[in-house]
């Protein structure tokens, strides 16, 4: 699929109980977006609307021209059918098969000449070798990101939804994982999910905070450069600065804390 056609245009609100999220936003073809906010403001539950693992109560999901979801013409794609990769917080990997398994599904879903990285590469970067025999029931929480992070990006998906893939990681691992992350998802039109505020300044194209009641988006400007960004680069402290005002706090000049 060309790059222009993955645009993925997003119109979403949903209502539960005196909670309300009411969202509007476009992901380039390619880039990443990242989706910032406190817990409990409607990020996860953005990202699994946009899978098809939520309804929204009105709304309208596009990739390209393709409708995926639209409440006002009863379009509703199933899940399965919208070509969308999804690494949740939880891994979500198979139980009853090894690492290699799980891998080998994503590896086999994808297209021979689309796939995007060979198997041996990527279990190289994310350092899978020894991991390979064990079942996710042995492994570590940050291995099991790993593992799901590896499954994401060997399927021929144009789209990725990431809900924190990093946050079970030490901060060394997570720091190499979000450089390598932003290289090999490359070409492709990202959505993570984070509430970490460098985290997202480091990684992300763009930045839309997710705050309030209704839940609304606010975009702040991502400092000048290509990802991965280094928190030293000019305009990092101020853009961070930008975040934290986003949702209301006080930041006394916008330096990084």
């Amino acid at each position: 699929m060309a790059g222009a056609l993955n645009v993925l245009a997003v119109q979403l609100l949903r209502r539960r109980g005196t909670f309300t999220l009411d969202v509007a936003f476009q992901a380039p073809s390619p880039g990443l977006v990242a989706l910032f906010g406190p817990s409990g403001c409607g990020k996860t539950t953005t990202i699994e609307l946009i899978a098809g693992l939520l309804r929204p109560d009105a709304g309208h999901i596009a990739l390209g021209s393709d409708t995926l979801f639209d409440a006002a013409q009863g379009i509703e794609v199933p899940s399965e059918q919208r070509r969308i990769g999804c690494v949740f917080q939880d891994a979500r990997l198979f139980p009853h098969l090894s690492v290699r398994s799980n891998l080998c599904y994503g590896f086999k879903r994808a297209r021979h000449l689309a796939r995007y990285v060979g198997f041996d590469e990527v279990v190289e970067l994310l350092g899978l070798a020894a991991l390979l025999g064990r079942h996710p029931r042995a492994l570590s929480g940050g291995e099991r990101q790993r593992v799901a992070l590896a499954r994401t990006l060997y399927e021929d998906r144009p789209i990725v939804l990431m809900d924190e893939p990093f946050s079970a990681l030490d901060a060394l691992t997570r720091y190499r994982l979000q450089a390598l992350a932003c290289g090999l998802l490359a070409g492709r039109t990202v959505l993570l999910v984070t509430h970490d505020p460098v985290e997202a300044l480091r990684t992300a194209d763009r930045v839309l905070v997710l705050s309030g009641s209704p839940a609304r988006l606010t975009e702040v400007p991502v400092p000048p450069g290509r990802p991965p960004r280094e928190a030293a680069a000019p305009g990092f402290g101020a853009a961070h600065g930008q975040i934290l005002e986003a949702l209301g706090v006080a930041t006394g000049g916008g330096a990084l804390p």
